[in-house]
């Protein structure tokens, strides 16, 4: 004990640092207390200026520490209470504090000097103030007030110090004497303890022995009215089977009769939809709630046994008595009890899982385990057989609906093949109609009567081109033309434009300033809010009020997550009316191609499957929130973008005119006749060729002369996809505008990517063209 208590533990330090205080005030000898180490343990007591003067800086303290534990082990060697001298010439009584012959400490008397200190000593000190960061002359005016002590004097107060010393030790020593009788009495307390502990578990042990000898005899009492039981509900399960028609109705009745026969604590029947997930769960209970349990496994949060019986692929798992599932919800239903999970398997499938909860004095045995399979295996055969009965009377109910969505399918490509070539075919006639119109402005400037109506051809033939573009898109799918949007602008003109056609409709617009970019297919966009548009005209027949918003909104990635589209920042826009509503059912489906509210033949389905389509093109989100006779909400989420907005190009007004030679390939009759005159009226010499046979065997003969090709794309024969490839084996460095009614997306956007210098959609005007051709041959 002596050899590790310190100082500190042995005596009150306060009572110490008291004498000590006492002292240096009848005495006027200031005194310390410091560990072997060098630590102070008390403080010093009413200390000279010129030792608190040493001690104010850092460095001072420091050396002035560093000089008592040298100080210290001197006086240690020396075995003998001395006076020393300190690294400042200060005089200290300098005495060690030895408990049972062990250092414990060393207590310092002083700083006194008995004569004046010596000019050389001096001179020491100022340099030693540097040292410590001390104005020298500062630290030698103290060093000269220093009161002189006569040595005789300083050895009766270091006799009066050494007799402390004495008593320190002599205290000290009492106290570890104290200490070792109290650790002899702890130590023979513990034995006893020990010893009393030991003969109670002994006690406790037979007791316990004694009491599972008597619960042994009752269950063996127990066991043939239990296996007798589980026969009984079998029998009665079987008889039901018979019975029953629907698969979660025998769950039930599975659970109910092993709990009223054979008096089970519990029991539930879980069916899969999956490996590992439940598609629905049935229980009962004689002692035990078991709807918390089943809940929960509805919810996907299984017991660690469930999880264990879904993975070992064992035919029976027993989570005995003793087991304790620390992070199991049921755990305190299921203390003390065994808990029985079977495997309902049948014809190498797993249908679900049996479990039962016995009662808390029961185990389960091999006999009970075979028994307990048997209905486990008669439910996963009583569940198979009747799905192979349902599945024959939904296969000819499958068969008559995917007949019908067959027959709906090939009438929508139909539609849309239809439509594809319906709008090629168009696209040449508003061409056609679009190039006698260029020619006849040729020659009439605005002041000709008939300017104003030849302007208005050409109007309406930019709307037939904006028809033909719709039907192209619904022909062809994907984005038309994607561009930097203002989805503000967007909407308030197409908004404005459904307005003047239902004036019983109220628009009212809350958009937000600076509203971020988007990059849409503005026609596509356009299609998505007309569909909203009007299926909220038809949810408010008597009129009313439709509320449009847009809004800059950040989707983090839990919110993105089912969508599978990317985090980050999108614009919202907000379509509410406050028409008629529409009930839970209605809105998990409104998506759904082909599924319409409306009457037969007033609806196709598609329009809001086809905004669905459009707005998951553009890696965006749309969903409804409604409800009857309150309303309805479309929202949109579309990708912002980083991009500036672009102006719209104007053409120039005047015609691009140019000298160089072009070969015009195109196979209807109606366009060459008036194309070859527009072309010669720009001042261009132009060769002509009927299809892409043709215009080989021209290019090939005129090669040298040849600045630019202006090739369709369909023609018979050969279609310009494979003549362009034939052209540039002739010359690879050729020029070619392709030209077609259909859009660019398909066979052109394929031929763009292989090099084609660019591309005019059928209808253009003379402006157009001019711009187009003069800008590739302009082209370096």
């Amino acid at each position: 004990m002596d050899k590790s208590s310190s100082l500190r533990e042995l005596i009150d330090l306060d009572e110490l640092q008291a004498i000590q205080d006492n002292f240096a005030k009848t005495a006027g000898v200031s005194s310390i207390i410091f560990s072997p180490d060098g630590k102070p343990l008390t403080r010093f007591s009413d200390p000279t200026s010129f030792c608190a003067l040493i001690q104010s800086t850092e460095e001072g303290k420091r050396r002035c520490f560093q000089s008592f534990l040298e100080m210290g082990r001197k006086a240690l060697e020396l075995k003998k209470p001395r006076i020393q001298y300190c690294f400042a010439y200060g005089g200290h009584f300098v005495a060690s504090i030895i408990i049972n012959g062990i250092h414990k400490g060393t207590m310092f008397g002083g700083q006194f000097i008995a004569k004046a200190f010596s000019p050389e000593q001096l001179k020491k000190l100022g340099e030693i103030a540097q040292e410590i960061n001390l104005d020298p002359d500062l630290l030698i005016e103290e060093a000269k007030n220093m009161r002189l002590v006569d040595e005789d004097v300083v050895w009766n107060y270091s006799n009066l110090l050494f007799h402390v010393v004495e008593f320190i030790a002599k205290f000290g020593k009492q106290a570890v004497e104290l200490r070792k009788a109290k650790n002899t009495l702890q130590k023979s307390h513990d034995k006893l303890e020990i010893r009393v502990r030991e003969r109670t578990a002994e006690l406790a042990k037979k007791n316990e022995q004694l009491k599972q000898e008597i619960a042994e005899r009752r269950r063996a009492e127990k066991r043939i009215e239990h296996l007798n039981s589980v026969l009984k509900a079998i029998k009665n399960l079987d008889q039901l089977i018979l019975v029953v028609k629907e698969r979660d109705d025998l769950l039930q009745v599975a659970c109910d009769t092993l709990i009223e026969t054979r008096r089970y604590n519990a029991a539930w029947l879980g069916f899969l939809q999956d490996d590992e997930t439940f598609a629905t769960v049935k229980g009962s209970c004689y002692e035990e709630n078991v709807s918390p349990l089943c809940e929960n496994i509805m919810q996907g949060v299984y017991p660690p046994c469930i999880k264990n019986a879904l993975t070992l692929n064992a035919p029976v798992v027993v989570v005995d008595k003793s087991s304790v599932c620390g992070d199991c919800f049921f755990k305190n239903t299921c203390a003390g009890k065994e808990t029985v999970i079977i495997r309902v398997e049948h014809a190498g499938r797993l249908f679900g899982l049996l479990a039962i909860l016995l009662a808390s004095d029961v185990s389960v045995d091999e006999e009970e385990k075979e028994l307990l399979c048997e209905v486990a295996d008669d439910v996963a055969f009583a569940i198979y057989n009747m799905e192979i009965k349902k599945a024959h009377e939904q296969a000819g109910e499958t068969l008559r609906q995917t007949e019908k969505q067959l027959h709906e399918a090939q009438k929508m490509e139909a539609i849309g093949t239809l439509a594809g070539g319906i709008a090629h075919d168009f696209n040449n006639l508003l061409m056609g109609i679009q190039g006698r119109t260029s020619l006849m402005l040729l020659d009439n400037n605005s002041d000709h009567p008939h300017y104003k109506h030849l302007k208005g051809i050409e109007s309406i033939i930019k709307k037939g081109a904006d028809l033909t573009r719709q039907l192209l898109g619904f022909a062809r799918g994907g984005k038309y033309e994607v561009k930097p949007t203002d989805i503000n602008d967007l909407i308030g003109k197409c908004s404005e434009m459904f307005s003047r056609t239902k004036k019983e409709i109220r628009i009212c617009g809350k958009y937000q300033k600076d509203i971020w970019t988007v990059e849409v297919d503005q026609s596509q966009i356009e299609q998505v809010l007309l569909n909203l548009y009007v299926n909220a005209w038809q949810a408010m027949p008597g009129g009313g009020e439709l509320y449009l918003e847009t809004e800059n909104v950040t989707l983090d990635a839990n919110y993105v997550k089912a969508f599978h589209i990317e985090p980050g920042y999108y614009v919202k826009i907000s379509v509410t009316d406050n028409g008629i509503g529409m009930d839970e059912a209605t809105c998990r489906r409104i998506f759904e191609p082909f599924f319409t509210t409306k009457e037969v033949g007033k609806g196709t389905g598609l329009g809001l499957a086809s905004a669905y389509g459009i707005i998951k093109n553009h890696k965006g989100i749309i969903h409804i929130d409604s409800e009857k006779e309150k309303g309805t909400t479309f929202s949109i989420y579309l990708p912002a973008s980083d991009k500036k907005l672009t102006e719209e190009k104007l053409l120039p007004c005047e015609l691009l005119k140019g000298t160089e030679t072009i070969l015009f390939v195109d196979d209807e009759d109606m366009i060459s006749e008036f194309a070859e005159t527009i072309l010669k009226e720009l001042g261009y010499k132009v060769l002509w060729a009927g299809n892409g046979k043709e215009a080989l065997e021209v290019y090939s003969n005129n090669k040298d002369k040849i600045n630019i090709v202006l090739l369709d794309m369909i023609m018979p024969e050969m279609g310009g996809d494979k003549a362009y490839d034939k052209l540039k084996e002739i010359n690879p460095d050729i020029k070619v505008l392709l030209s077609s009614g259909y859009s660019v997306e398909g066979d052109a956007a394929k031929i763009l990517e292989r090099g084609c210098d660019g591309f005019i959609q059928k209808p253009f005007n003379m402006k157009q063209l001019s711009k187009s051709i003069r800008e590739i041959l302009d082209r370096q």
